[in-house]
């Protein structure tokens, strides 16, 4: 019924990479394709502190998350760091430290929990 498409649609939702949706959904409906780990538990503290930023920055405006990436570059002085950080912004492995340090200076109870 209507749940077990929402589900396949959900479930095609979260795939990445995927080139054509209405064929991925098709094959889903018609194969059964389940989840198997639909909601994975985030264990260690870099990827908390990573989903706590990743939560800010989508709460701020276009401008604001614009003007804290600037900023943020600005600090950066190691090359790799900074190639890193232009790479894959504020989820760079290479700045967790700096990136938490930064946002708890914007939000100092944002990590309380981490």
């Amino acid at each position: 019924g209507e749940d077990h498409v929402a589900s396949k649609i959900a479930y095609v939702g979260a795939q990445r990479g995927v080139k054509n949706p209405v064929g991925y959904l098709s094959a889903a409906l018609r194969e059964d394709y389940a989840a198997e780990n639909a909601v994975v538990p985030v264990s260690s503290e870099r990827a908390k502190v990573l989903a706590v930023v990743r939560d800010l920055v989508a709460a701020r405006t276009p401008t604001q998350r614009d003007a804290d990436r600037r900023l943020f570059m600005s600090m950066i002085k190691d090359p790799a760091a900074r190639a890193d950080f232009e790479r894959h912004g504020w989820m760079s492995a290479l700045n967790t430290g700096s990136i938490k340090a930064f946002w708890a200076e914007l939000e100092p109870e944002a990590f309380e929990e981490v």
